[in-house]
């Protein structure tokens, strides 16, 4: 499926990829994969061996619920996601 498609799909699959999420709820796939590793998101079948899966219907009703993610970790995610930095402020 296309990814921006799923923006606009009256009815999502049933199942959605760690991507799709990623879309769905505007974070990197990383950043999907670190809130599953600290239990903000619940995925279907988390196993090492097998690709992270998610119930479309829980994910819907976190895009719809603006309160679900607690105030100041989205900067937290965002500040350890970047680039390392030096003592001066410069980028590596």
């Amino acid at each position: 499926m296309d990814l921006l498609r799923i923006l606009f799909v009256l009815r999502l699959p049933a199942r959605l990829t760690v991507l799709e999420v990623s879309v769905l709820l505007g974070f990197h796939v990383d950043a999907i994969r670190f809130l599953v590793k600290i239990g903000l998101l619940e995925a279907i079948g988390q196993t090492e061996d097998v690709e992270l899966m998610f119930d479309a219907a829980y994910i819907d009703g976190l895009r719809r619920n603006p309160k679900w993610l607690p105030m100041g970790l989205a900067s937290d995610l965002s500040v350890t996601f970047t680039s390392p930095r030096t003592a001066n402020g410069r980028a590596c």
